[in-house]
Parts: structure tokens; sequence; C-alpha cells
């Protein structure tokens, strides 16, 4: 959504629109949001849909966090140099690697969520 309209801001400001490098940021931005389902729905089973959003809350918090101990520790210039470097990598490589991560998010939520079914269906049972 948020690639969609930068790109009809561009489009509408005559800008010249570079539609493959517009094109792998909304991909990223889609893997990112598939990373956040994966990490929900376990979080939805075993807690409610309620007490899932206030998880979800505190993990983003957590990963700001994290994020701003990085800058602390590591120095901006450092954390930039890191960034250019990814920066730099191959589309292909890049890719590849953003899939890749994300395949074992889902594989380890589906993993994650197989068990909280398996010991909800064994509680039920008792």
């Amino acid at each position: 959504m948020q690639s969609a309209c930068i790109w009809c801001q561009k489009v509408v400001r005559g800008i010249p629109v570079v539609v493959a490098e517009d094109m792998l940021t909304a991909a990223v931005i889609l893997l990112i949001i598939l990373l956040i389902s994966f990490f929900m729905i376990p979080a939805q089973i075993k807690f409610g849909c309620e007490k899932s959003r206030i998880l979800t809350l505190g993990m983003m918090g957590v990963i700001a966090a994290i994020a701003y101990l990085c800058e602390v520790v590591f120095g901006k210039e450092r954390l930039y140099q890191a960034l250019t470097v990814i920066d730099n990598m191959n589309v292909a490589v890049l890719a590849g690697n953003i899939i890749g991560i994300t395949l074992l998010t889902l594989f380890i939520s589906y993993q994650i969520s197989r068990r909280i079914m398996e010991k909800k269906r064994s509680f039920n049972r008792n």
C-alpha cells in the first residue's frame, strides 16, 4: 500500500518511476508483513486475539529498543556502513536471503502453532 502511494505521488509530480526499484520495495514490505503475521498466528492460538495484540505491540517495542541499543553500542557510523553493504548487495542475493528468512520463520511459526494445538487437544481429552 505504501509503495502504491509513493508510486502515485511520483507519477503526479512527474518524477520518473523506476518500476523495478518500487517493486523491490513493495516485495520487502510484503515480506515484513508476512514475518509479523507468522509471529501473530501462534500468539493468537495461545493467548487469544486481545492478548496477542498486546504481545505484538510489546514485540515492536522490543525491536525498537534493540535498534536503539545497537545504535548506542555500535554507533551510527558502523550501522550506516552495515546498511551500505546491504544496499550494495546483489538484488538476487538479497531477495534470496529475504525469502529464505521468511520461509524459515514460516516453518518455525508452523511448528510452534502445531505444538500449541497438540497441547490443547491433549488437555481437552483429559
